[in-house]
């Protein structure tokens, strides 16, 4: 979740996971919202512990999720040995560790500094929105051979803070979720 949001009050990912939750079965588990500043390794422990190696991970993720909890986390999954075979970040928004910096993440794309995706994730998909800030930073794979960025799609008009609820974004990330699992739905 991004940087406003708790699971105190309904948000675009809360609705997201609620449509996610219908594919899930006795192989396939959908986990819910995390906050931006939950801690990784123990999402990521979590994960480790309770799948197989070989298992299909998608992450979707928006604003701080995106560009704060979602690298720390895929990290540890790398640490566990585990590959994410599809993100979707939806306006992704670095967030400096110093706090001196963390005024940051309000500059626009050409003088923020840059999300970077760790190699263990396979294929990313953004949206990202330039109506108002923040707005989605620049992101890059760490290792280009192994980690594609599929698309990078900017959506007009739709502030910052209604990017989670976004259609296109809910969309393509049951598209992602049902190909990999055993849910005819």
């Amino acid at each position: 979740m991004g940087f406003t949001q708790t699971t105190k009050n309904p948000t675009g990912l809360e609705t997201l996971w609620q449509m996610l939750r219908e594919l899930s079965s006795p192989t396939d588990s959908v986990q819910g919202p995390a906050s931006w500043k939950d801690d990784p390794e123990a999402k990521a422990g979590l994960v480790g512990r309770n799948t197989e190696l070989d298992a299909k991970i998608n992450v979707f993720a928006y604003s701080w999720g995106a560009g704060w909890f979602f690298p720390r986390f895929a990290q540890a999954l790398q640490r566990w040995g585990r590959s994410i075979d599809n993100v979707v970040l939806c306006d992704p928004v670095y967030r400096s560790p110093r706090l001196l910096f963390r005024g940051r993440s309000l500059l626009n794309r050409v003088w923020a500094p840059s999300i970077r995706i760790p190699s263990n994730v396979r294929r990313v998909q953004i949206y990202r929105q330039k109506t108002d800030k923040p707005s989605g930073h620049r992101v890059i794979p760490i290792d280009p051979r192994r980690t594609e960025i599929v698309s990078d799609v900017l959506i007009r008009d739709t502030p910052h803070v209604r990017m989670d609820d976004l259609p296109e974004f809910h969309n393509l990330c049951l598209k992602l979720s049902r190909e990999i699992t055993s849910c005819d739905c």
